[in-house]
C-alpha cells in the first residue's frame, strides 16, 4: 500500500504501528510534496525511493 501527505517516509510491515487497518501488505509512506516514489523488488530486499524531477529525496530498504 502506497500512502501520502504525512511528512514522514516510512516503511511498515502488516500488524505494526502505522497498520491501523489490518492490511496483509508493507506500508509505503511518502512524505513529499510533489514527489514520486518507487519500489524496487529483487526477491530479497523491498527498495523504496521518493525522488522530484532533479534528484532521489530519501531511499530506504527493507529485507523481505
Amino acid at each position: 500500500m502506497l500512502c501520502g501527505h504525512t511528512h514522514e517516509f516510512a516503511i511498515d510491515l502488516p500488524g505494526r504501528e502505522r497498520d491501523a487497518f489490518g492490511k496483509p501488505c508493507p506500508i509505503l509512506v511518502g512524505p513529499f510534496q510533489n514527489a514520486g516514489m518507487g519500489v524496487i523488488l529483487d526477491g530479497r530486499h523491498a527498495t523504496v525511493i521518493c525522488n522530484d524531477k532533479e534528484k532521489v529525496i530519501a531511499e530506504k530498504e527493507i529485507k523481505l
